[in-house]
Protein backbone atom coordinates (compact mmCIF):
# COMPACT_ATOMS: atom_id res chain seq x y z
CA UNK A 1 0.00 0.00 0.00
CA UNK A 2 1.36 3.27 -1.34
CA UNK A 3 1.41 6.93 -0.17
CA UNK A 4 -2.25 7.80 -2.68
CA UNK A 5 -4.00 4.52 -0.67
CA UNK A 6 -2.91 5.17 2.65
CA UNK A 7 -4.10 8.71 1.83
CA UNK A 8 -7.09 7.59 0.29
CA UNK A 9 -8.36 5.44 3.24
CA UNK A 10 -6.99 8.41 6.06
CA UNK A 11 -9.41 10.69 4.42
CA UNK A 12 -12.29 7.77 3.78
CA UNK A 13 -11.76 7.70 0.48
CA UNK A 14 -12.56 4.36 -2.20
CA UNK A 15 -9.55 3.63 -3.42
CA UNK A 16 -8.99 1.97 -6.80
CA UNK A 17 -4.94 0.93 -8.44
CA UNK A 18 -4.22 0.18 -12.44
CA UNK A 19 -1.74 0.79 -14.92
CA UNK A 20 -2.23 1.08 -18.49
CA UNK A 21 0.11 -1.45 -19.49
CA UNK A 22 -3.10 -4.15 -18.99
CA UNK A 23 -5.80 -2.37 -20.62
CA UNK A 24 -8.62 -4.96 -19.52
CA UNK A 25 -7.58 -4.66 -15.58
CA UNK A 26 -7.36 -0.78 -16.67
CA UNK A 27 -10.99 -1.30 -18.01
CA UNK A 28 -12.16 -3.33 -15.30
CA UNK A 29 -10.60 -0.82 -12.44
CA UNK A 30 -12.48 2.41 -13.83
CA UNK A 31 -15.82 0.91 -14.47
CA UNK A 32 -15.56 -0.05 -10.65
CA UNK A 33 -14.11 3.08 -9.68
CA UNK A 34 -16.75 5.36 -11.74
CA UNK A 35 -19.20 3.23 -10.34
CA UNK A 36 -18.22 3.81 -6.95
CA UNK A 37 -18.44 7.25 -7.71
CA UNK A 38 -21.89 7.40 -9.20
CA UNK A 39 -23.10 5.87 -6.20
CA UNK A 40 -22.09 8.45 -4.40
CA UNK A 41 -18.98 7.24 -2.56
CA UNK A 42 -16.20 9.54 -2.82
CA UNK A 43 -13.59 7.66 -4.94
CA UNK A 44 -9.76 8.06 -5.71
CA UNK A 45 -8.55 6.31 -9.09
CA UNK A 46 -4.48 6.24 -9.61
CA UNK A 47 -3.71 5.20 -12.42
CA UNK A 48 0.27 4.19 -13.37
CA UNK A 49 1.72 5.09 -16.75
CA UNK A 50 4.93 6.81 -17.82
CA UNK A 51 5.66 9.97 -19.44
CA UNK A 52 7.54 9.37 -23.01
CA UNK A 53 8.61 12.62 -24.04
CA UNK A 54 10.30 15.29 -22.32
CA UNK A 55 8.60 18.37 -20.61
CA UNK A 56 10.53 20.90 -22.95
CA UNK A 57 13.82 20.31 -24.72
CA UNK A 58 16.65 19.64 -22.71
CA UNK A 59 15.51 18.53 -19.39
CA UNK A 60 15.02 14.81 -19.97
CA UNK A 61 17.68 13.39 -17.56
CA UNK A 62 16.17 9.66 -17.85
CA UNK A 63 18.37 6.88 -19.56
CA UNK A 64 17.50 6.31 -23.44
CA UNK A 65 17.11 2.49 -22.96
CA UNK A 66 14.11 3.28 -20.14
CA UNK A 67 12.55 5.85 -22.34
CA UNK A 68 12.71 3.23 -25.03
CA UNK A 69 11.59 0.08 -23.36
CA UNK A 70 8.79 2.14 -22.32
CA UNK A 71 7.64 3.60 -26.06
CA UNK A 72 7.63 -0.15 -26.72
CA UNK A 73 5.27 -0.87 -24.08
CA UNK A 74 3.16 1.89 -24.78
CA UNK A 75 -0.20 0.60 -25.75
CA UNK A 76 -1.14 3.29 -28.44
CA UNK A 77 2.56 2.51 -29.85
CA UNK A 78 1.43 -1.43 -29.63
CA UNK A 79 -2.22 -0.48 -31.49
CA UNK A 80 -0.16 1.24 -33.99
CA UNK A 81 2.42 -1.36 -34.65
CA UNK A 82 -0.27 -4.07 -34.73
CA UNK A 83 -3.23 -2.66 -36.36
CA UNK A 84 -1.57 -0.12 -38.90
CA UNK A 85 -4.95 0.46 -41.05
CA UNK A 86 -6.89 0.74 -37.88
CA UNK A 87 -4.69 3.19 -36.19
CA UNK A 88 -4.57 5.95 -39.23
CA UNK A 89 -8.35 5.68 -39.52
CA UNK A 90 -8.43 6.10 -35.97
CA UNK A 91 -6.10 9.13 -35.81
CA UNK A 92 -7.80 10.49 -39.57
CA UNK A 93 -11.34 9.72 -38.18
CA UNK A 94 -10.15 12.11 -34.67
CA UNK A 95 -8.41 14.48 -36.64
CA UNK A 96 -11.55 15.16 -38.89
CA UNK A 97 -13.62 15.27 -35.45
CA UNK A 98 -11.13 17.94 -33.75
CA UNK A 99 -11.36 20.08 -37.20
CA UNK A 100 -15.45 19.92 -37.09
CA UNK A 101 -15.36 20.95 -33.76
CA UNK A 102 -12.80 24.56 -34.42
CA UNK A 103 -14.90 25.06 -37.53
Amino acid sequence: SGLPADRAKGFGLQYFHTEIWDLKSMDETCKAAIESARSGKATLLEIDCYRLNSHSKGDDNRFPDEVASYKQKDVINKFATQYPEEYETTVSDAGAYLDSIIQ
